[in-house]
């Protein structure tokens, strides 16, 4: 029996299944993208062997009050390696640059976010960052909705020795990605908010 819908909707699963294969291929192609950048497509091949997709919706209310506008998703990095999101045409959405600001997305149906996750950050020995990002809704402006596809890699991932070097010296420990979610759940609050990925694993 289908938990979330016992009278069966075999129509949108099917649809569902179909996008998240599509947006699966998505971040294959980009990750693969990255990886050739760095000139080290050859390694691509194993991390992506265990990856594993996650889709999911999202629904951020609008606030009651009509002069309102409130933080619905706190700041924060995503856990696993990389995030797609497509959202619909009420924004929100705020990424953080390196200055510190604060950065309003604004929404385009059409268009695909990709966000670097802590597991890239490991990964690219801190040349790619995980990126900080919040949701506000404004009262007024409807409720959002979107949708995040999230990798996460399922095996041991290990900083390639062609990322170090004497300006860019070994920063992490290899690293357990199913491990590090159980550490990451079970954390206080201080470790959150204090370069937790660097707790679990930093060199």
């Amino acid at each position: 029996m289908n938990l979330m819908w016992p009278d069966g909707k075999d129509q949108f699963c099917e649809v569902v299944d179909s996008y998240a294969k599509l947006l699966g291929a998505l971040n294959e192609l980009t990750v693969e993208m990255l990886f050739e950048s760095y000139g080290l497509r050859k390694h691509f091949p194993s991390l992506a062997a265990s990856n594993s997709h996650l889709l999911r919706f999202l629904k951020y209310k609008q606030p009651q009050d009509t002069e309102t506008t409130t933080i619905r998703f706190a700041a924060h990095t995503d856990i696993n390696f990389a995030t797609i999101v497509h959202q619909n045409d009420i924004g929100g959405l705020e990424v953080q640059a390196k200055d510190g600001t604060w950065i309003s997305v604004e929404p385009q149906p059409s268009h695909f976010l990709i966000f670097a996750g802590q597991g890239m950050q490991v990964w690219s020995n801190d040349r790619i960052k995980a990126c900080y990002h919040r949701v506000k809704v404004s009262a007024g402006n409807g409720e959002r909705y979107s949708m995040g596809l999230f990798t996460f890699n399922n095996g041991v991932i290990q900083v390639p020795e062609e990322l170090v070097d004497d300006k860019h010296p070994l920063l992490y420990k290899p690293f357990d990605s199913r491990g590090y979610i159980r550490f990451y759940i079970s954390s206080d609050e201080a470790v959150k908010l204090n370069n937790p990925i660097k707790a679990f694993c930093g060199a």
